[in-house]
C-alpha cells in the first residue's frame, strides 16, 4: 500500500464549506487519514531517511514513491512494525520488544504537507 498524495485536496475543503461542513474537521480528518495510510503502507519519508542514526537501523530502503517526492519504499526489521499515535502527525517505529526505534511526522494537510524520520534515543543516548 502506498500514501496518497494530498496536495489536490483542496477541493474537498471547499465542497465541505459550501455544504455546510469545517475546515477545521476536514483537516483533522485528512490527518488522521494520513496517519492510517503511513502506518499501513510500506513507504517512510525520504526526509531523514539517511542519517546515520536511521541507517544504523537496519531499515532496508528502496527507491523513491513514484510522483510523490516525500516518501520511499522501505522494509523494517524483522518484528518491527509502525504504529500510530494519539497525535495524528506523529507515529512510532517500535522493535519486536516494543521499545520506541524511530519517530515519524507526516502533516498530510494539502496546504502545508510534510513528512520526516528521526530516530530516537534512551535517557542516556545522544541522537546528533
Amino acid at each position: 500500500m502506498t500514501i496518497r498524495d494530498t496536495r489536490n485536496d483542496g477541493i474537498e475543503v471547499l465542497f465541505d464549506a459550501l455544504l455546510g461542513g469545517s475546515a477545521a474537521g476536514h483537516f483533522e480528518r485528512q490527518e488522521a487519514r494520513g496517519q492510517q495510510e503511513l502506518c499501513a503502507s510500506t513507504q517512510l519519508p525520504q526526509k531523514g531517511s539517511e542519517s546515520e542514526e536511521i541507517q544504523a537501523l537496519g531499515i532496508e530502503w528502496g527507491e523513491s514513491a513514484k510522483g510523490d517526492e516525500l516518501f520511499r519504499e522501505a522494509t523494517l526489521p524483522e518484528g518491527w512494525e509502525k504504529r500510530a499515535t494519539d497525535h495524528s502527525m506523529w507515529s512510532e517505529i517500535v522493535d519486536e520488544t516494543g521499545k520506541v526505534r524511530a519517530e515519524v511526522f507526516y502533516k498530510a494537510a494539502f496546504y502545508d504537507r510534510d513528512a520526516f524520520i528521526r530516530a530516537t534515543c534512551d535517557e542516556d543516548e545522544e541522537v546528533s
